[in-house]
Protein backbone atom coordinates (compact mmCIF):
# COMPACT_ATOMS: atom_id res chain seq x y z
CA UNK A 1 0.00 0.00 0.00
CA UNK A 2 1.56 3.29 -0.99
CA UNK A 3 2.13 6.15 1.80
CA UNK A 4 -0.02 9.35 1.22
CA UNK A 5 1.82 12.24 -0.26
CA UNK A 6 3.05 14.30 2.26
CA UNK A 7 1.72 18.05 1.64
CA UNK A 8 3.63 21.17 2.96
CA UNK A 9 1.47 24.21 3.38
CA UNK A 10 3.06 27.58 3.08
CA UNK A 11 3.94 29.27 6.39
CA UNK A 12 1.25 31.56 6.88
CA UNK A 13 2.48 35.82 7.49
CA UNK A 14 2.48 35.69 11.26
CA UNK A 15 0.79 38.06 12.50
CA UNK A 16 2.64 41.73 13.92
CA UNK A 17 3.26 41.32 17.76
CA UNK A 18 1.66 45.43 17.77
CA UNK A 19 -1.30 46.64 15.64
CA UNK A 20 -0.62 49.81 13.22
CA UNK A 21 -2.80 51.85 15.54
CA UNK A 22 -0.38 51.46 18.31
CA UNK A 23 2.38 53.22 16.52
CA UNK A 24 3.40 56.45 17.99
CA UNK A 25 5.94 59.17 17.33
CA UNK A 26 8.97 58.37 19.62
CA UNK A 27 7.97 54.80 20.82
CA UNK A 28 10.21 51.93 20.49
CA UNK A 29 9.94 49.33 18.07
CA UNK A 30 11.47 45.70 16.63
CA UNK A 31 12.67 45.49 13.27
CA UNK A 32 10.41 42.23 13.00
CA UNK A 33 7.75 44.01 13.88
CA UNK A 34 8.18 46.99 11.45
CA UNK A 35 8.94 43.97 8.78
CA UNK A 36 5.56 42.45 9.85
CA UNK A 37 3.40 45.53 9.68
CA UNK A 38 4.73 46.11 6.26
CA UNK A 39 3.94 42.10 4.99
CA UNK A 40 0.90 42.84 6.21
CA UNK A 41 -0.56 45.89 4.64
CA UNK A 42 2.58 48.06 3.27
CA UNK A 43 0.07 51.77 2.08
CA UNK A 44 -1.24 51.28 5.31
CA UNK A 45 1.70 51.00 7.45
CA UNK A 46 3.52 53.70 5.54
CA UNK A 47 0.44 55.78 6.27
CA UNK A 48 1.00 55.19 10.28
CA UNK A 49 4.76 55.85 10.25
CA UNK A 50 4.82 58.96 7.63
CA UNK A 51 6.49 61.86 10.10
CA UNK A 52 7.27 59.70 13.08
CA UNK A 53 10.48 58.96 14.74
CA UNK A 54 11.25 55.67 16.48
CA UNK A 55 13.35 53.96 18.24
CA UNK A 56 14.49 50.42 16.07
CA UNK A 57 15.95 47.49 17.62
CA UNK A 58 17.22 45.11 15.53
CA UNK A 59 20.65 43.59 14.35
CA UNK A 60 22.96 44.86 11.97
CA UNK A 61 23.26 43.11 8.46
CA UNK A 62 25.50 44.89 6.32
CA UNK A 63 27.27 48.63 7.51
CA UNK A 64 28.01 50.63 4.49
CA UNK A 65 30.53 53.90 5.36
CA UNK A 66 31.99 56.30 2.43
CA UNK A 67 32.16 60.08 4.14
CA UNK A 68 33.76 60.78 0.71
CA UNK A 69 30.88 60.03 -0.89
CA UNK A 70 28.36 61.67 1.69
CA UNK A 71 26.80 57.97 2.56
CA UNK A 72 26.61 56.22 6.13
CA UNK A 73 24.14 53.76 6.10
CA UNK A 74 23.41 50.17 7.74
CA UNK A 75 21.11 47.65 7.24
CA UNK A 76 19.07 46.24 10.10
CA UNK A 77 17.24 42.63 10.87
CA UNK A 78 16.26 40.12 12.82
CA UNK A 79 18.13 37.69 14.74
CA UNK A 80 17.08 34.99 12.76
CA UNK A 81 17.62 36.86 9.14
CA UNK A 82 14.10 35.78 7.38
CA UNK A 83 12.91 39.27 7.44
CA UNK A 84 11.07 40.20 4.30
CA UNK A 85 11.63 43.79 4.31
CA UNK A 86 15.43 45.78 5.38
CA UNK A 87 15.60 48.51 7.55
CA UNK A 88 18.05 51.11 6.00
CA UNK A 89 18.88 53.62 8.67
CA UNK A 90 20.83 56.73 6.79
CA UNK A 91 23.11 58.83 8.88
CA UNK A 92 24.55 62.02 9.23
CA UNK A 93 28.35 63.13 8.94
CA UNK A 94 28.66 63.27 12.75
CA UNK A 95 27.77 59.91 13.31
CA UNK A 96 30.29 58.54 11.25
CA UNK A 97 32.42 57.20 13.99
CA UNK A 98 29.70 55.48 15.53
CA UNK A 99 28.71 53.94 12.89
CA UNK A 100 32.11 53.25 11.93
CA UNK A 101 32.54 51.02 14.87
CA UNK A 102 29.50 48.89 14.25
CA UNK A 103 29.90 44.94 13.35
CA UNK A 104 27.40 42.95 11.02
CA UNK A 105 25.59 40.98 13.65
CA UNK A 106 25.56 43.28 16.67
CA UNK A 107 22.35 43.91 18.28
CA UNK A 108 21.86 47.75 17.60
CA UNK A 109 19.26 50.66 18.72
CA UNK A 110 19.34 53.39 16.23
CA UNK A 111 16.43 56.27 16.44
CA UNK A 112 15.37 57.66 13.22
CA UNK A 113 12.59 59.26 11.17
CA UNK A 114 10.75 57.92 8.97
CA UNK A 115 11.42 58.54 5.26
CA UNK A 116 9.30 55.89 3.41
CA UNK A 117 10.27 52.22 1.12
CA UNK A 118 11.11 51.19 -1.71
CA UNK A 119 13.04 47.78 -1.81
CA UNK A 120 14.47 49.01 1.74
CA UNK A 121 11.75 50.51 4.49
CA UNK A 122 14.00 53.45 4.92
CA UNK A 123 14.43 55.46 8.36
CA UNK A 124 16.81 58.97 7.54
CA UNK A 125 18.60 61.41 10.10
CA UNK A 126 19.67 58.44 12.82
CA UNK A 127 21.31 57.88 15.89
CA UNK A 128 23.25 54.69 17.52
CA UNK A 129 21.59 54.84 20.82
Amino acid sequence: MPKPEMIVEPEPVPEPTIKLEEIQDGMEIAAEQIDALFRKAKETANAFFTGKTMIIKGIVEKVFVRDQLDIRYIMLTNVRKNMTWSLRCTFNKDESSKVSRLQEGQEVAVQGKYEGYSKNIIFRDCTVI
